[in-house]
C-alpha cells in the first residue's frame, strides 16, 4: 500500500510540475503577445519574400503553360501542363531553400 501512495505522489508532482510549465509557456507567450499590441512580431523581410513567392507560385506557372502551349509543344496541353508543374517546383524549392538560407537572428534583432 505504500508504494502504490508513493507512486501516486510521484505522479501528482509530475503532473504538478508540467503543469507549472505549460503555465509558463503559456504566460510568456501571452506577454509577448501584449508587447506587440496584440500583433505577430514577423519582420518585413520575411512577409516581403513570402508576398514574392506567393505571386510567382499563382503567375509563373499560368504564364508558362500559356506560353508553352502554341509555340514550344504546338497545342499539346499536356506537355504544356507538365512544364507549368515543373515551374511551380522550382518555385516551390526556391522557397524552400530561402527559408533554411535565412537568418533566424537577423529577425529577432530587426
Amino acid at each position: 500500500m505504500a508504494k502504490a501512495s508513493s507512486s501516486k505522489a510521484t505522479s501528482n508532482k509530475n503532473t504538478s510540475s508540467k503543469a507549472t510549465s505549460d503555465q509558463a509557456v503559456v504566460e510568456k507567450s501571452v506577454q509577448s503577445i501584449q508587447q506587440t499590441n496584440g500583433r505577430p512580431s514577423v519582420s518585413a523581410v520575411v512577409m516581403t519574400k513570402l508576398i514574392g513567392f506567393s505571386l510567382a507560385m499563382f503567375i509563373l506557372p499560368i504564364m508558362t503553360f500559356y506560353t508553352t502551349v502554341d509555340r514550344i509543344f504546338g497545342g499539346n496541353t499536356t506537355y504544356a501542363a507538365g512544364s507549368a508543374a515543373v515551374v511551380a517546383n522550382v518555385v516551390l524549392i526556391g522557397y524552400i531553400i530561402v527559408a533554411f538560407m535565412e537568418d533566424p537572428d537577423k529577425d529577432k534583432k530587426e
